[in-house]
């Protein structure tokens, strides 16, 4: 079993690592990546050099918390709720095709 949590750890480790620029850059602080993840901020700091490395940054520029500014914000919201209404129209579609599937069926028993 710890072999198992081991594995699931360094692939959210790794995980992190790919996405840690992109969170960093929308403002994340070190906890909250490490939150997202499901690892611990001293997993987050112990990478950091890597991190910095592969994206040809300093490290220290990495424990600089960005804060985003209310646009990005904004925009992110929107492109959320754009997400959402798309996947509750493909919901409607999915339930318009299964009640027209059933009414078939229906329709075949009588």
């Amino acid at each position: 079993m710890a072999k198992k949590q081991g594995r699931a750890r360094s692939m959210s480790v790794d995980l992190m690592m790919k996405s840690f620029m992109d969170l960093h850059s929308q403002g994340h602080s070190i906890a909250q990546i490490a939150d997202e993840f499901n690892i611990s901020p001293a997993s987050v700091y112990k990478n950091l050099d890597k991190i910095a490395d592969a994206n040809g940054v300093t490290r220290e520029s990495l424990l600089e918390r960005n804060s985003s500014p209310h646009s990005t914000s904004s925009d992110r919201i929107m492109k959320e709720r754009t997400n959402i209404e798309n996947l509750f129209n493909e919901l409607d579609e999915t339930i318009f095709k299964l009640m027209q599937e059933m009414k078939s069926k229906v329709e075949e028993l009588q």
